[in-house]
């Protein structure tokens, strides 16, 4: 039995039997309509299904963040330091800025430990000149430019001396001149503004005052040399 009519038309079973009946053709000018809902079933199939259904709760807004858990947490932890700060000292807090370092006479007789002045022994006794402490004058070169003038004078006073002395007086003195130095072209090429503002003028205040200590000690080692 053939499934399609003279007319080409599908042929559909009237009963269980054998027999078959043609569908009638559609009236002129009909038009097909889609059933409700077709489309929406077919882009559901062209659609990957989510394999985490979450269900959005009243927590949800305190999860937004660019981060993830420990992120979100930072960020709350932050503002709350900064609702708090902002209700203890005011909505313009300034910040903490280091003290400098207090500009007082070194008196070595007055040291709890006169062990850590140092001693001849170990080189270092120039640490307790009993001379007064000076800032050193700036980082745009004035400091060492100083130390190297009396580095010259000194030179010049006790050349005719033990030269050999002199060196090994000198050499502590050249050290912190060089660590002032360094310092002072540190500052020179452009240094981070935290830096510039409290590491480098502690480190130029130290080896300016430590070359002058080593200064003093060296005149007054070699003083008695003989003219």
């Amino acid at each position: 039995m053939d499934l399609y009519g003279p007319d080409g038309r599908l042929q559909l079973p009237a009963t269980t039997s054998d027999r078959w009946t043609t569908a009638p053709a559609p009236p002129p000018g009909a038009v097909a309509r889609k059933t409700e809902g077709a489309d929406d079933a077919a882009a559901r199939l062209l659609q990957r299904p989510n394999p985490v259904q979450s269900r959005e709760t009243r927590f949800a807004k305190d999860w937004v963040s660019d981060g993830d858990i420990a992120d979100v947490a930072a960020q709350k932890i932050a503002r709350a330091q900064r609702k708090i700060a902002e209700f203890l000292f005011g909505a313009d807090i300034k910040h903490a800025t280091a003290r400098p370092s207090p500009e007082v006479r070194f008196n070595p007789a007055r040291h709890e430990r006169g062990a850590d002045l140092g001693s001849e022994a170990t080189g270092d006794a120039y640490k307790a000149a009993p001379i007064s402490y000076v800032p050193a004058p700036g980082l745009e070169g004035e400091a060492s430019r100083r130390i190297r003038e009396q580095v010259a004078a000194l030179e010049a006073s006790y050349g005719h001396c033990d030269r050999a002395r002199l060196k090994r007086l000198m050499q502590p003195l050249l050290l912190h001149l060089d660590e002032l130095q360094k310092v002072e072209a540190a500052h020179a090429r452009g240094a981070d503004p935290v830096r510039a503002e409290h590491m480098l003028p502690n480190a130029a205040n130290s080896a300016y005052d430590l070359a002058r200590r080593a200064l003093w000690h060296a005149d007054r080692q070699m003083a008695g040399c003989g003219g």
